[in-house]
């Protein structure tokens, strides 16, 4: 490492905070909010809106994939805990991300 160059630390980056928690359930609030939004705004052909969303592919990114795997038709408890799983990891990654860039940007170590 050059002229005091740092690493990141994974403990720090992994490491929940109240900023990290409060992104997080935002995240979850946003992402109700735009599927409550796309089952009150779609109707009969116009249901392609949720596929047409970027902010929504990024917030259910975990669950649209899991849903095209069809595991769904195999146990439905099974898909619903790991999609709830797997949506709860992924927004705290996603906390974690934009948490660590908006310290980065700031100039924060």
């Amino acid at each position: 490492m050059k002229g005091g160059e740092k690493t990141m630390n994974w403990k720090d980056f992994f490491r929940p905070n109240i900023t990290k928690v409060i992104f997080s359930l935002f995240l979850l609030l946003l992402s109700f909010f735009l599927s409550g939004l796309n089952f009150f705004t779609t109707t009969g052909d116009n249901s392609s809106y949720i596929f047409e969303n970027p902010l929504y592919w990024l917030l259910l990114l975990p669950f649209l994939i899991i849903l095209k795997s069809n595991m769904y038709l195999l146990s439905p408890k099974l898909f619903g805990v790991i999609s709830l799983i797997s949506l709860f990891i992924y927004w705290y990654l996603l906390s974690c991300v934009v948490v660590w860039l908006f310290n980065k940007i700031r100039g924060k170590k």
